[in-house]
């Protein structure tokens, strides 16, 4: 058997020929190569029946690597090797055609085996493709998620797993072979109108519904429905996922967050109460610990459903040729979306609870002490900005994404540190979410009576109306924004400031704050 390595790690090759020797009863000549350059000259000089492809070469990376080898290696099968930080380019190298992949961290005999098999059994007959069926049959049946399978023209249901027992009550035997709308009565989702014809338009739908239970009562699921190849027909697959507890958690940070910002407007106005802020922190608190818990839980989930799904691909590439890689493209990837979209929005409102408890404890703290808004402090800006920008880019809050341009020295500002990187730091912020561009200029110049800021992006000169707008009692992200407007205003207002937005040339807005120096 002849290999061709192409790997720029010299102990990995001796790893992979040592493993190999030790194992093989048959002669196995493996040509190494660094440079995936050199690795296609080979190709032109002898044959191969197996090609050992690193991804991450000195003069190629990633999935190219993959398809330029795959475009001139006249159908030997490649495996693939990887490292962790590019196993993605492996699983997308699968996808495209690679018979399998080798993670370097778990290479050993066992692998190598079963890799060169691959390699001599890429022919497979007709069992081998009755046995990729077999997989995704146990994939199915024992996913995580619940999932049933109906046809895409007749609307009868092929198959259900077991899962969709456990979650909703439906069994599996007596209901195969059923029109849907026998099993599922009245449920909202299948009762739109061209309910079939629209799945197989789009290819797929996704979408987080109250799903009907088999003995009453519903439950809110989110729900992925796709189409996939089923023997000689199409069908479309639906997968379902339980909603229910990050539902109610979002309920209890929006009750939350519209306490806090209650007492909020109360503080302002200098009638704000120890007691009720204690109580409501100690109930973020508590919800905090419930959204941690619920962001590990979806990437628990996360983690089976991938490792499901690795599996799957592993059996099926064993007969690759013979089955209809369609199979494994819609597989979790929309219900994936939906939950994704769900924990966005508990990000934000978490984001949103922790602007709250920074208006309200800085809001305590100016009216305690008359003297702490007119605290001076040495501020060096371009530190204050940079800090920002990075606390914002590693914001799991995966749309926020800014880059601060500062326009100006190292200039060190004579004010209270804390006051001044607050109001920075919420004034970006806001800016960040609305702007339609990533790129923020920031200037400074002192005069004789005042430091003047100026941030210049593309938002509308008309961010502060945000503070009215009804959509701030229904999300997150617009409430974050309220909270965050309402502390600028009380800010500047606390520092005898004033603020002023105006439209700049490019659809861009200047906002500018301008901050006394001298002040009583």
């Amino acid at each position: 058997m002849k290999i061709l390595m192409i790997e720029d790690s010299k102990s990995d090759y001796f790893l992979v020929k040592t493993l190999i020797e030790g194992y093989s009863n048959e002669n196995v000549d493996i040509n190494w190569q660094i440079r995936l350059e050199d690795g296609l000259s080979e190709l032109n000089k002898d044959n191969f029946d197996l090609i050992l492809l690193d991804l991450a070469l000195p003069d190629s990376f990633g999935i190219n690597t993959f398809l330029k080898m795959q475009s001139l290696a006249k159908g030997i099968p490649i495996a693939v090797l990887t490292g962790n930080q590019d196993e993605d380019y492996a699983i997308l190298a699968v996808r495209n055609g690679a018979i399998d992949y080798i993670s370097k961290n778990n290479l050993n005999s066992s692998v190598l085996r079963r890799v060169l098999k691959y390699g001599l059994e890429q022919n497979s007959n007709c069992e081998a493709l009755q046995k990729s069926k077999q997989a995704f049959q146990k994939y199915f049946d024992f996913s995580h998620d619940a999932a049933f399978v109906m046809d895409c023209n007749t609307g009868i249901v092929y198959d259900i797993n077991y899962t969709m027992y456990n979650l909703l009550g439906y069994k599996k035997k007596p209901n195969i072979g059923k029109h849907y709308s026998k099993i599922f009565s009245n449920t909202k989702l299948f009762l739109q109108d061209n309910f079939l014809e629209t799945i197989k338009i789009n290819g797929s739908i996704y979408n987080s519904v109250s799903f009907p239970k088999a003995k009453g009562g519903y439950l809110f699921v989110d729900v992925s429905a796709s189409i996939v190849p089923w023997g000689m027909n199409k069908a479309i697959l639906f997968l379902l996922r339980d909603a229910e507890k990050r539902l109610e958690l979002e309920k209890c940070l929006i009750e939350i967050n519209v306490q806090l910002e209650n007492l909020i407007k109360k503080s302002i106005n200098n009638k704000s109460n120890k007691e009720t802020l204690e109580i409501l922190k100690s109930s973020a608190s508590q919800k905090f610990q419930q959204a941690k818990e619920e962001i590990a839980s979806f990437s628990e989930q996360e983690r089976q459903s991938k490792s499901l799904r690795k599996a799957y691909i592993e059996e099926v590439k064993k007969y690759y040729g013979l089955i209809d890689i369609n199979y494994l493209e819609p597989i979790d990837e929309n219900l994936d979306e939906i939950s994704k979209k769900h924990l966005q929005n508990i990000f934000e409102l978490i984001d949103s609870l922790t602007k709250s408890m920074e208006v309200a404890s800085l809001i305590e703290q100016i009216h305690s002490d008359r003297e702490f808004s007119f605290k001076k402090d040495k501020i060096v800006l371009p530190k204050i900005l940079h800090s920002i920008e990075q606390s914002i880019v590693n914001s799991p809050l995966s749309y926020r994404s800014v880059k601060i341009n500062y326009e100006g020295g190292d200039e060190i500002l004579l004010h209270n540190g804390l006051i001044i990187r607050s109001l920075l730091n919420n004034l970006i912020d806001v800016i960040s979410k609305i702007s339609i561009d990533e790129q923020i200029t920031i200037t400074n110049r002192t005069r004789d009576d005042f430091y003047e800021i100026s941030i210049l992006g593309e938002f509308s000169p008309n961010i502060f109306q945000f503070i009215n707008t009804k959509m701030i009692n229904n999300s997150g992200f617009f409430q974050s924004i309220s909270i965050n407007l309402k502390l600028i205003d009380f800010i500047i207002k606390s520092i005898n400031g004033n603020i002023k937005i105006q439209p700049y040339k490019n659809n861009k807005s200047q906002l500018s704050i301008f901050v006394p120096q001298n002040y009583t």
